[in-house]
């Protein structure tokens, strides 16, 4: 389903994978497309990030550990970039997350405006 939704149907969105359920979220501007699993075994997650990156060409994939998924997540971006969101403090971990996600579809409407 990503795969034809990025080549496809909207291959100009903003597309979120969150490496269970599946939520699809259409807005006017930007669409995404969000997914979630969690992992044990770091190398299997690290693998799985990429396999998804190549298969279904998103922007961005959260991935987090199941040990640590309140206190760590990390954002595989499309142009290989890695990037650690860590908790500090007494607020949540989606704070910073959404900032961190914000920033980087910021920077990807930028990108797609300078076309």
């Amino acid at each position: 389903m990503l795969g034809k939704i990025t080549s496809d149907w909207a291959s100009k969105v903003f597309v979120i994978s969150f490496k269970v359920p599946t939520y699809l979220c259409f807005h006017m501007r930007p669409s995404k497309v969000f997914s979630q699993q969690l992992e044990t075994d770091e190398h299997i997650l690290e693998h799985k990030v990429k396999q998804s990156l190549s298969n279904y060409r998103q922007q961005l994939v959260v991935a987090n550990m199941l040990q640590s998924y309140k206190t760590k997540v990390m954002l595989y971006a499309k142009d290989g970039s890695v990037q650690t969101v860590l908790k500090d403090g007494p607020s949540d971990i989606e704070e910073k997350l959404i900032l961190a996600i914000c920033e980087k579809h910021g920077k990807f409407l930028e990108e797609q405006e300078s076309k």
